[in-house]
């Protein structure tokens, strides 16, 4: 069996260099190009990416469960394998038909029709995305080294060749390309590990739990992407600019909260399937839980705090309007944590699909409501407030399903202790915005001070478990 630490050092790996590509690019991108740029390109593949997320049909959810079952049949596995491939190109074939029509035939999209004809490439290329095959085999080794060329090439491009705001277009093949370089490169890399079938398919065995996870992932993707939407629709480019830099740098570390998770989704599956699986689902779920409070709380709170300075580095000073809307959205790192663990580490792979869905249509129908009465007050704040208290719906209804239905206990100490290690930051930000330094350098000391005050009271004060065996392991023994 695979193990959880090498699978988590790989999946570290792929999460370290999903924060630092951003860090590196965006900074550069959105100095070059301008909110209105960057507001422009984002709705363009956030309008593409919708039309994907309709295309997949629910099966990245349901793919990755059913492989993590059947991975050491190889028959078992290309015959699941190529039924849910053959039925998400049909559905890939269907859906961007739609999307033609909807940009040739409403007037909204004729100014920048050449913009939406290249973002067909995303959904065109959409049904070789892959990844819950590799995650479900635990090929974390694979999803990380493809990756990282991907990201390397799609940064290197960016420096070459947008230089001006006349390389907008540029800069959207270059984001699409980074998008789907990586499903592109799947394919060619399926041969090694699958044996296409084609005779004796049974492809309406898939198709109830399928249409429920489909439901579940339009739900989810109207408080995801539809604000994105919305905002573009209601609202400016100039709005989606700001509102793109705030909720991109708070989701530059959400890789980090769900990485253990996205490691332990296909242990959680098959421990399940154990009869003594109930003490073995509690303590993966307690090391989740534990690594989501012990991250995405100072996260949180940092972003919150630190929004000013993190704005004026990596975005600008044309984008410091987008700070009230990066405070606004800082606790969404936390939020996203606990529903990623709620529905997508226990409730689908339990088979309590339904009951997610139940939460994420909740989650929608209060997004939708909100964002249309925000966005027309607060534009992109108002967007901001609507994304969080949707976030916020689905997590409270998941968190209940998960006790009513399999029985798992959290330890919500651990998130408060967790806050108040976290209210040290007050001091520290208002103590080095007291001198005159430059922006990037206040960050620098405030990211440093921050984290190790945090930790040394978690540690010393709270005593937390898993701070202490580090610093064991590592430092002095206590």
């Amino acid at each position: 069996m695979i193990s959880i630490k090498k699978n988590f050092v790989y999946n570290l790996l792929l999460t370290v260099s999903t924060i630092l590509f951003p860090i590196v690019s965006f900074p550069y991108a959105s100095r070059i190009l301008g909110p209105e740029g960057i507001g422009k390109v984002q709705f363009v593949t956030t309008f593409a990416q919708y039309f994907v997320l309709i295309a997949a049909f629910g099966i990245p959810i349901y793919g990755l469960r059913e492989v993590a079952k059947v991975k050491d049949d190889k028959h078992k596995l290309s015959k699941l394998f190529s039924e849910l491939l053959l039925i998400n190109l049909v559905s890939t074939i269907f859906i961007l038909i739609i999307y033609f029509l909807i940009i040739y035939l409403v007037g909204f999209f004729s100014n920048d029709l050449l913009f939406y004809l290249i973002g067909a490439i995303i959904i065109f290329f959409s049904f070789t995305s892959v990844d819950w095959l590799f995650s479900g085999i635990e090929e974390f080794r694979y999803i990380t080294l493809r990756s990282l060329v991907i990201k390397a090439i799609s940064v290197i491009a960016l420096f070459v060749f947008v230089k001006t705001r006349e390389d907008l277009l540029t800069y959207l093949i270059i984001t699409i390309f980074s998008i789907s370089g990586n499903n592109i490169w799947n394919f060619f890399h399926l041969s090694n590990r699958i044996t296409f079938l084609f005779k004796n398919l049974n492809f309406k065995r898939h198709l109830p739990v399928l249409l429920t996870l489909f439901i579940t992932s339009m739900a989810t993707s109207i408080y995801t992407v539809m604000d994105t939407l919305f905002l573009g629709f209601l609202s400016d480019d100039m709005s989606v600019g700001f509102y793109t830099a705030a909720i991109k740098l708070n989701k530059i570390a959400i890789p980090v909260i769900v990485s253990l998770g996205i490691v332990l989704i296909p242990k959680i599956t098959q421990s399940m399937t154990l009869k003594d699986g109930g003490v073995t689902l509690q303590e993966l779920t307690n090391r989740s839980f534990s690594f989501i409070c012990l991250l995405g709380v100072p996260m949180s709170a940092g972003l919150g705090i630190y929004a000013p300075e993190i704005m004026l580095v990596f975005s600008g000073p044309e984008f410091i309007d987008a700070v009230p809307t990066m405070r606004i959205a800082s606790p969404l790192i936390l939020l996203i944590g606990f529903g990623h663990l709620f529905g997508l580490q226990l409730l689908i792979p339990s088979g309590n699909e339904k009951w997610y869905l139940f939460a994420t249509i909740l989650g929608m129908i209060l997004s939708v409501i909100l964002n249309i009465i925000l966005i027309r007050l607060l534009k992109d704040k108002g967007a901001a407030a609507a994304t969080l208290l949707g976030e916020l719906v689905v997590s409270f209804v998941s968190y209940y399903f998960v006790c009513i239905k399999l029985r798992i206990k959290f330890d919500w100490r651990l998130a408060f202790k967790a806050f108040l290690s976290s209210l040290i930051f007050v001091p520290i930000a208002f103590f080095l915005r007291n001198f005159q330094i430059d922006n990037a350098f206040i960050l620098i000391i405030a990211v440093i001070i921050s984290s190790f005050s945090y930790f040394i009271i978690q540690a010393f004060l709270f005593r937390e478990n898993l701070i202490r065996t580090v610093f064991a392991k590592y430092f002095v023994k206590f």
